[in-house]
């Protein structure tokens, strides 16, 4: 037959897949003129038939997938393309390999073509790679050996692009991406290749880019190398250095911006020298960075443990617990680039502990007093403010402190309260109750004017509770306001005072003159005298 299989005319497009071709004679193994055709996984051997074609193709859109295309011994074209009736042709290689013959492609037809090859390789022809008319071919990530281009020596003239996978990553110097960075690409001569911008991983690509490029025309060529590629990258009004690479397989680039500049920290709140009486504190602040940007802020307390509170945003602001005493306080932030920033804020101190206070006098918490005023004394120690009921009293520089206040009758009640720098308060209270009424004072023993010839007296009576019993300046002890207890007297006229005194110190007195008589009358009997004899009634008595 004249091919393995032979489609002169018709449309659509044929599949073969999974197929060897052998020892098919005189045009093709196979022959398609006017059908797409869809060869895949296609191995053809023995070709019996010299100058005749592997594959021949004429109109349509034709793809050859991870084929075995062998012009050995001697194929004139391994793959033909032929004069097309309908329009340019497209042709499209991927992850085949073309082995031998006079050539790997011809393209005869003169309204020309669009050929693709992908991933392929090509090796052992024996008179050029290609031969085009009005052809152009893109070679992309290809082996091709000893490549060489003939063309027809009329039309327009054909072209034959080299080209492979270009992969761009874009870092700071510490190799972490840049997203959005601009990139351009140059080709040798500095002519513009390609721009874009990375993604938010900072790549770009891969993309399909150029290595050279072949213009064939009526017998001769001419070839363009992009080769090196310089390649530059810009981010924040940073420009990378020029990047320069041979550009002739598959190609994967790293292009570094360099920022050098730390992140500048500025801190709201709090200040050097803070001091408050909780222990939740809150940092609040903002970090800058003109280049690569801020990626994270991170806070501690004395350098001892770090925090992160933020990341890739500027405003930061963190609730830190600390303990009682002095402390500092460190940020951190980190651009993307890796240059850091520290600031301190320095005495931050944490005082949970209530200010001295000791009130002098009144001594007891419920004091008397018969007075209209009473000062109120005391001290504090170090910086303090002291209150009493509402109102500051002046605390003179040796911490002591007076208040002299209006008494009024009955129960007054004074809340005295010291307050730190950082707002501790210890708080005393004291009441005073004004009583400006003498005691109760019943006195039942002795009676005043009483005569007695016993050196002991009784003295009993009836006071207010609470009031102090004295008997000529002796305290007596009470009982429920009663009182009892014996005094001696001296010959004669004794004056007995008692006294009553509350405990706002009202004084009831009370006199009484008693007189002890302990010597016996003289008696002398003048008449009778003992053991007279008499001879009347009546005795007259005389002495």
């Amino acid at each position: 037959p004249s091919a393995g299989i032979h489609i002169e005319s018709g449309s659509g497009t044929m599949v073969v897949a999974n197929t060897t071709a052998a020892s098919n004679i005189v045009i093709a193994n196979i022959y398609v003129q006017e059908t797409s055709l869809r060869l895949i996984n296609f191995t053809n051997s023995a070709n019996v038939v010299n100058g005749a074609y592997n594959i021949y193709i004429g109109s349509g859109k034709h793809y050859f997938e991870d084929c075995l295309l062998d012009g050995r011994p001697e194929l004139q074209m391994n793959v033909y393309l032929g004069y097309s009736r309908s329009g340019n042709p497209k042709v499209k290689f991927e992850d085949c390999r073309l082995i031998g013959g006079g050539y790997a492609f011809y393209a005869q037809n003169y309204n020309g073509a669009q050929v693709t090859f992908a991933n392929s390789s090509i090796s052992g022809t024996t008179q050029a790679t290609f031969y085009l008319t009005s052809t152009n071919v893109d070679c992309i990530n290809c082996t091709i050996s000893n490549l060489r281009v003939d063309s027809y020596s009329w039309g327009r003239g054909s072209t034959v692009r080299i080209m492979y996978y270009l992969e761009i990553e874009v870092t700071w110097q510490n190799y972490k991406p840049v997203p959005g960075a601009f990139v351009q690409v140059f080709n040798a001569s500095m002519d513009f290749v390609y721009g874009d911008i990375a993604d938010e991983n900072g790549t770009i690509g891969p993309i399909v880019a150029t290595s050279r490029t072949i213009h064939a025309s009526q017998g001769s060529q001419r070839e363009y190398s992009n080769s090196p590629l310089h390649m530059s990258a810009y981010s924040a009004g940073l420009k990378s250095k020029d990047v320069k690479q041979v550009f002739t397989t598959n190609l994967d680039v790293r292009i570094l911006i360099f920022d050098y500049v730390a992140p500048v920290i500025y801190v709201f709140t709090p200040d050097s020298g803070h001091s408050q009486n909780l222990t939740s504190l809150q940092v609040r602040g903002m970090s800058t960075d003109v280049g690569a940007g801020i990626n994270t802020t991170y806070v501690s307390v004395d350098e001892i443990e770090w925090t992160l509170v933020s990341s890739n945003v500027q405003t930061w602001e963190s609730i830190m617990e600390l303990s009682e005493g002095t402390h500092t306080i460190y940020i951190k932030s980190v651009d993307e680039a890796g240059n850091e920033a520290t600031e301190e804020i320095k005495n931050v101190t944490i005082d949970l502990t209530p200010p001295m206070l000791e009130v002098v006098d009144p001594v007891k918490p419920v004091w008397y007093t018969s007075s209209e005023n009473y000062t109120i004394r005391g001290r504090v120690n170090g910086e303090v403010v002291l209150i009493i009921n509402r109102q500051e009293v002046d605390v003179a520089p040796d911490g002591s402190w007076e208040s002299t206040q209006e008494i009024h009758s009955g129960v007054n009640e004074f809340v005295i309260t010291a307050v730190d720098h950082v707002g501790n308060t210890y708080v005393i209270g004291k009441s005073i109750v004004r009583d400006s009424t003498e005691p109760k004072l019943i006195l039942t023993s002795p009676e005043e004017g009483m005569w007695t010839n016993i050196s002991q007296i009784e003295v009993k009576g009836i006071t207010e509770l609470g009031a102090t019993v004295l008997v000529n300046g002796d305290p007596l002890p009470t009982f429920d306001g009663r009182f009892a207890s014996n005094i001696f007297l001296t010959e004669g006229a004794n004056l007995v005072i008692i006294e009553a005194m509350d405990k706002a110190n009202n004084l009831e007195r009370v006199e009484r003159w008693v007189y002890l008589d302990s010597i016996p009358p003289s008696l002398q009997v003048e008449s009778p005298r003992a053991d007279s004899l008499v001879s009347t009634r009546y005795l007259p008595v005389t002495g």
